[in-house]
């Protein structure tokens, strides 16, 4: 609806695949670094004042960036073939206290997608289809509030705000899993150990009321081995730690096998 080009990327994230099949993932990698580096040093301006005038022909003589390096207006930043209003445009957590803003063009956008439906796709999830019980911020303001339960509507998620946690609130969630066919649990990791552990004190696992739950993935925070125990046994079902950034999205998605599973 956006325009953002998706069957096009899945099409191509294949043929990524297919790469990544048929030659080292080292090779890949030196290939595609080199690649990225030489459009950059010739069509970004402000990269290439950052190298300089001089193209280093070693990986190493490259200048390395760092955060100070981006802190400053998009349209200074952008490559010269890209106009800012043709891109997606969002920023990072700033959770190591320099958040930045960056932008993607639409299929950029569409092949990290892809790339995330892939993902989802291994462990035998479909996003759009495979109902996820989604334990995330809900904004307080009506309208945001209601723009963000439509996209979860569309996405064919249900979200739990996890802004209470009251005892509550818990039991409430507990009883709507009672209604709802969830395939998994996706969110904050503090927020679901709370979850897990509340069903700790009622000695009930999640899986006994809802028999359709497949996997938890836990993302955003670190997962402790003491939560991801408690998860296991109470919520029922194995534990897939989630790791990425704004910028990139997922990173590593792996699943964390305990005895029994």
């Amino acid at each position: 609806m956006k325009g953002f080009p998706i069957k096009q990327a899945e099409q191509d994230l294949q043929g990524i695949l297919h790469q990544l099949g048929t030659s080292s993932i080292k090779e890949f990698t030196e290939k595609m670094k080199w690649e990225i580096f030489n459009y950059h040093f010739n069509n970004t301006p402000d990269y290439h004042n950052l190298v300089g005038k001089q193209k280093p022909e070693k990986w190493g003589d490259i200048p390395e960036m760092t955060k100070q390096d981006l802190q400053k207006p998009l349209k200074e930043r952008i490559s010269q073939d890209y106009r800012e209003k043709d891109l997606f445009v969002n920023k990072t957590s700033g959770s190591s206290g320099n958040p930045f803003i960056f932008a993607k063009d639409k299929y950029a956008h569409a092949l990290t997608w892809s790339h995330i439906i892939w993902l989802y796709s291994t462990y035998g999830l479909t996003l759009g289809k495979s109902l996820k019980a989604r334990y995330y911020g809900l904004l307080k303001d009506l309208k945001p509030r209601l723009t963000e339960r439509a996209k979860d509507f569309f996405a064919h998620r249900y979200r739990f705000d996890v802004f209470n946690l009251s005892d509550d609130k818990l039991d409430k969630m507990i009883e709507f899993y009672k209604r709802k066919k969830f395939d998994y649990i996706s969110g904050y990791t503090s927020s679901i150990a709370m979850l897990a552990k509340h069903l700790q004190s009622k000695n009930l696992k999640l899986t006994s009321i809802c028999p359709s739950l497949k996997f938890c993935i836990t993302t955003s925070e670190m997962l402790f081995p003491t939560d991801r125990k408690v998860i296991e046994e109470y919520i029922g079902v194995p534990v897939i730690n989630e790791y990425g950034a704004s910028e990139l999205d997922i990173i590593a998605l792996k699943i964390l096998r305990a005895t029994g599973y």
